[in-house]
């Protein structure tokens, strides 16, 4: 059941997202991330959703470096928004996922080629310090439940598979 994604300059360098099942065939329509010629996409994943990160000149003659996040159905959760400053052009946009929110670095073009950090993602804590984030945590408040931990017959769903005590046995 798990599905991958593609990344793709398309249709006069566009950024567009396929849906892909294990075996590689598309699931459905592409979805469209850009209007504007763009260049250097990169994903990353955090587990419950796709971040994309390009550069595109919508806004000018200088490229801006722009994120997206769209959800593991290939559905938009986010507008596109500019992440690096105005001014120079930035390219080469490159996604890390820490566990908690995505970190975007990018190549500034002004004769100094300058790199830039960006943070960006759902400022995500771990609240109850179980290796769960809230973005993955399905009781952000108990340390017991988490994606992977062992269900208990209490009343909660320890493990996060959105069934209470759905042990076997």
């Amino acid at each position: 059941r798990s599905r991958l994604h593609a990344i793709r300059p398309k249709a006069g360098h566009r950024v567009h997202l396929a849906l892909l099942d294990p075996a590689g065939t598309q699931q459905g329509p592409d979805l469209r991330l850009s209007d504007a010629v763009s260049i250097n996409p990169d994903i990353e994943s955090s587990g419950e959703e796709f971040a994309v990160a390009w550069s595109d000149a919508r806004e000018g003659a200088s490229r801006k470096v722009y994120f997206r996040l769209v959800d593991t159905g290939g559905l938009p959760v986010s507008p596109a928004i500019r992440i690096s400053p105005g001014g120079a052009t930035y390219d080469n946009a490159s996604i890390a996922w820490t566990g908690v929110r995505y970190g975007v670095v990018s190549r500034e073009q002004s004769g100094a080629l300058r790199v830039l950090m960006n943070i960006v993602g759902c400022g995500c804590i771990d609240g109850d310090h179980d290796g769960a984030s809230r973005c993955r945590d399905c009781d952000d408040g108990d340390s017991s439940s988490f994606p992977g931990a062992a269900e208990a017959c209490d009343g909660r769903d320890n493990d996060c598979s959105g069934v209470v005590d759905d042990r076997d046995g």
